[in-house]
């Protein structure tokens, strides 16, 4: 258990967006928001991110889709 403690990057969430969205919505916000902020694809002057669900392995496919809805 020990070796799952911060060896990797943690998802850090504000308790304040998740109170105000939801937990799942609040996770799935803040990692959209990140991967825009890193995004190199521009498309209309807009920044573009291409991720698959195994970016989110603790969620099923039909969670995701919930999420996203």
């Amino acid at each position: 258990m020990n070796k799952l403690l911060l060896n990797e990057s943690p998802l850090i969430i504000l308790p304040s967006l998740a109170l105000e969205l939801g937990l799942n919505e609040a996770i799935f916000l803040q990692q959209l928001h990140y991967w825009i902020l890193k995004s190199s694809i521009e498309l209309d002057n807009k920044n573009w991110v291409y991720r698959t669900t195994k970016e989110f392995p603790f969620w099923s496919i039909l969670t995701i889709k919930r999420i996203i809805n």
